[in-house]
């Protein structure tokens, strides 16, 4: 994995993956933001970090499904308030909206729909799970 720095806040935003974003900084007072890719076969892991808060309204592409994980600071995902290590699924084409408050940190796995197919026994049917 490699850790990416950055100073300015669009081209950290426009790094994160397998998501269309509008974004929001309601305040900022440490501008720093960081992320870190890794690819595994299919799968896509991101660890971000964000040096003050921030308002992100998205749609996650229709390919896959994505697991969002808040690990520090005040997170709330569609209004609702998320603990620290608690996972949110967006299902392929969700809409969203997350916030932050200060700084904070989170990461997100994207699983492929093709992917989640393959792994599925196959005496069940993938259209009854999704």
């Amino acid at each position: 994995m490699v850790l990416k720095q950055f100073n300015d806040f669009l081209t950290f935003f426009s790094s994160i993956e397998h998501l269309k974003i509008d974004f929001l900084l309601p305040k900022v007072s440490l501008y720093h933001w960081e992320i870190d890719t890794y690819a595994m076969r299919e799968l896509t892991f991101q660890y971000g970090k964000e040096g003050d808060g921030s308002i992100k309204n998205g749609k996650l592409h229709s390919d896959g499904n994505l697991l969002y994980i808040p690990l520090n600071g005040a997170h709330r995902a569609n209004g609702i308030p998320l603990k620290n290590g608690s996972i949110v699924s967006f299902k392929p084409g969700d809409e969203f909206t997350i916030t932050a408050k200060g700084s904070h940190d989170w990461c997100n796995l994207f699983i492929p729909s093709k992917s989640i197919k393959s792994y599925l026994p196959k005496i069940v049917s993938p259209e009854k799970l999704i």
